[in-house]
């Protein structure tokens, strides 16, 4: 597990760095998804922002937002 997880960090990395020396559009758009939750994807994505000074956004589904009952989950948000 730690294997694929540096290996993944190192990609996204290399990504990062082609991102900062592009003479093209600075803007890039890299997702990070897997099978289930709670495996730390939004750590690692986190992580690679605040190590590069890249902006990292965190986007959420309304499934996310809203329980079964359609009321506001924001204590989760």
């Amino acid at each position: 597990m730690w294997q694929e997880t540096h290996l993944i960090h190192e990609r996204a990395m290399l990504v990062v760095e082609q991102v900062k020396v592009s003479q093209g559009n600075p803007l890039v758009t890299c997702l990070l998804e897997g099978p289930s939750a709670g495996k730390g994807k939004t750590a690692m994505t986190a992580t690679i922002g605040i190590e590069t000074d890249f902006p990292f956004v965190k986007f959420l589904t309304c499934s996310c937002i809203c329980d079964d009952q359609n009321n506001l989950a924001s204590s989760s948000v």
